[in-house]
């Protein structure tokens, strides 16, 4: 809703600048982390699973301290390369005011993001959720909606995203102060401790300071392509798909947000067949919500642009069509990225977004001066695909465990009537954009049913929706 309101109001223009700004923000964010935040993650779950409070709390209080100072200096190096970065690799001087504002990001997030860490990692997913997704969403929106109306002009983007980070960090540092007490207490461990704790911080993060590097690059390489060779206009358009594809993102999340901590947990109990069955049961519910989004992508891409941003924004459906089948094979990321992590093998997923991000640059370079927008879709779903696979025979080698299930195969032929629908509602009906909303719903249910009714669920699946229920029901009574 945030980037909609941004490209409807402001064109593809402003858009595609403030595009640009966040993807540099997140590049330097990166560089500052040095890998700290994954490392806290894992950790204070590690040390969770073996009562070693007090090394959590030194390993926070010095995470902290060096993320501030490295996003300052950070902050402060982007700041002053503003404008060469404007200039003379974006060809756009209207990005600088952009870079400028958004400098001061790169502390508000990472101090944030290390806040989320400890959340996080003591499996407080609701906190997490709450905070990550809803306060820092709804600030954006509510902001931006009341400086457009009161005329800020473009200041309006640049200060509803710096406010909504900042509620951020403070929602976060009042939820470990006041539910996580036990990581401000004082630590009593001796120096030699101290010393061999930062070493093992260390040794698993540097590898992800360069995977969050080029994680950040893998992800963001077709729009800072586009930006090098076409203009902010293109990058615009073919940013009215990306946020469209960060809806398989959101289901990715939803399943994965506990499943790291979770499973570290467990593997330090050498409890592997939870592991191995937690693992295989996320991605199937994964799985189950990402098949119909891309069926709808891929039939239906022209009407979702249109319904979302706006005709000027038409140019982008086969982008999107591209994209959805790299966002759709790329469903089982998550799960395997967080399986390598618990295993240890950080220096594994750097060298595969090492070769990921190559191949994604490549091929951006390749295809975009010939295809243009659609060719950095390709480039983009390629590597995506050639990422998911490495990933699933590396999972299966480093930890002897395939995180798919057979009924996988079922739901995918269930998918196979209501995909039949949708293609004859396509060439036989004319649509409005109320009556495409209604045929999503439709098809939406149809699909629903007939996972249902097929039996693609198991009593693990219903033990779930079971305690869902339940949860809804106390809510409810509660209220």
């Amino acid at each position: 809703a945030y980037r909609i309101i941004i490209a409807r109001y402001f064109g593809a223009e402003i858009y595609g600048l403030f595009s640009l700004a966040l993807i540099l923000i997140t590049l330097f964010a990166s560089f500052a982390s040095f890998g700290l935040i994954d490392g806290l993650i894992r950790f204070v779950s590690f040390y969770r699973g073996k009562n070693q409070n007090d090394k959590i709390r030194y390993l926070f209080r010095y995470t902290i301290i060096f993320l501030a100072i490295s996003s300052i200096l950070s902050g402060l190096l982007l700041f002053a390369l503003s404008q060469f970065i404007s200039v003379r690799i974006f060809h756009d001087a209207r990005l600088i005011i952009f870079l400028r504002f958004f400098s001061i990001l790169v502390p508000l997030t990472l101090l944030s993001n290390a806040l989320l860490a400890v959340i996080k990692g003591y499996e407080k997913i609701g906190w997490y959720s709450f905070i990550a997704n809803i306060i820092q969403n709804v600030t954006k929106l509510l902001v931006l909606t009341l400086f457009v109306f009161l005329g800020f002009g473009v200041s309006a983007v640049i200060f509803s995203h710096i406010l909504a980070v900042f509620s951020v960090l403070l929602a976060a540092y009042f939820v470990c102060r006041y539910l996580i007490v036990v990581i401000f207490q004082k630590s009593h461990i001796n120096k030699r401790s101290k010393v061999q704790l930062k070493k093992d911080l260390f040794s698993y993060s540097w590898p992800i300071i360069f995977a969050s590097i080029l994680s950040s690059i893998f992800y963001w390489v077709d729009s800072l392509s586009i930006g090098y060779f076409k203009t902010a206009f293109d990058v615009g358009l073919y940013n009215a798909a990306v946020p469209l594809i960060y809806l398989f993102n959101l289901i990715h999340e939803a399943f994965s947000q506990l499943f790291l901590p979770l499973i570290t947990k467990e593997f330090s109990k050498n409890n592997k067949s939870l592991v191995k069955e937690l693992s295989k049961q996320i991605t199937k519910w994964t799985f189950i919500f990402s098949a119909p989004l891309f069926m709808i992508f891929f039939v239906f891409p022209e009407q979702i642009i249109i319904l979302f941003f706006g005709q000027e924004f038409a140019r982008a459906s086969s982008v999107l069509r591209i994209l959805s089948i790299g966002g759709f094979f790329s469903f089982i990321i998550p799960v395997a990225t967080s399986l390598i992590l618990m295993a240890g093998k950080s220096k594994l997923l750097l060298t595969n977004l090492i070769f990921a991000t190559g191949l994604n640059l490549f091929l951006n370079i390749m295809l975009i001066p010939m295809y243009g927008l659609n060719g950095a879709a390709i480039a983009t779903s390629v590597s995506w695909t050639v990422m998911s696979i490495m990933l699933l025979i590396e999972v299966n080698k480093f930890t002897s465990i395939v995180p798919l299930k057979r009924k996988m195969l079922r739901v995918l032929l269930v998918s196979i009537l209501p995909l039949i629908l949708l293609l004859i509602i396509k060439y036989n009906l004319p649509l409005t954009n109320f009556s495409f909303i209604l045929v999503c719903i439709f098809f939406f249910l149809v699909y629903a049913l007939l996972v249902l009714i097929s039996g693609c669920l198991d009593r693990n699946d219903f033990a779930v929706i079971s305690s869902i229920k339940r949860k809804i029901q106390k809510v409810y009574s509660k209220a």
